[in-house]
């Protein structure tokens, strides 16, 4: 993707987001925050994208508005976010936004899914039903698309991964952070197949990994 249409894509994000001063501020924030071209780039163009962890709608956002064809169906289980993140759909009649537990719906057969930045507030016991859930429904050979934090021990860990999630969150939800290691090995154990595993650039203050995992053609 050439640097004009990010920019555009960029711009038509924030646009959608004009209704107050805070959420414009903290749309700009997540745009540099998220990896959002590199996850428009790898997940399909066409068909149905299962989008876990909504929040306020960036990622499902991104994706519609790059490829318009896609059926979006995103889903967060904190209404507020939800409610903040319909705001944005306008005439859209393919973005489908939902305050479920993603795990309660039975619908199938995507072509492909993500959760970005998601599952570390998920109890750490329920973090592997969640990516089981994922491989079942997505259709063979389907894409997921997860990002997560890659926990160390050291300042910089501290000071971003801990002190300013829970700044951000005013305490209200718990990060349950874990190393690469353990996030690759849940991944496999339903039978994702991790194509590539990309760390954050070194100037990026989160110690984030993105992980593009692909459900086996046949079982």
């Amino acid at each position: 993707m050439d640097k004009a249409r990010t920019r555009e894509l960029r711009r038509s994000l924030l646009a959608l987001y004009e209704w107050s001063w805070a959420a414009k501020s903290y749309a700009r924030i997540k745009l540099v925050l998220l990896p959002l071209r590199e996850i428009s780039e790898e997940l399909p163009k066409q068909g149905v994208i299962l989008d876990t962890g909504c929040g306020f709608g960036y990622v499902a956002n991104y994706l519609n508005l790059d490829s318009p064809e896609l059926v979006i169906v995103a889903n967060d289980p904190v209404a507020s976010r939800v409610t903040s993140a319909q705001r944005t759909i306008g005439f859209r009649r393919n973005m489908e936004l939902c305050a479920i537990d993603s795990r309660d719906s039975e619908r199938a057969n995507f072509d492909g899914a993500s959760v970005v930045d998601a599952l570390h507030h998920v109890p750490y016991d329920q973090q592997q039903a969640l990516i089981d859930d994922r491989y079942r429904k997505l259709k063979p050979g389907g894409l997921l698309v997860f990002r997560e934090t890659d926990q160390r021990y050291g300042l910089r860990d501290y000071l971003f991964n801990c002190a300013l999630e829970w700044l951000l969150y005013a305490g209200q939800e718990k990060t349950r952070f874990r190393p690469k290691r353990e996030w690759m090995e849940m991944l496999q154990r339903p039978g994702f197949h991790s194509e590539q595993v990309v760390p954050n650039t070194w100037w990026f203050p989160y110690t984030t990994c993105l992980f593009f995992s692909r459900k086996a053609h046949h079982d």
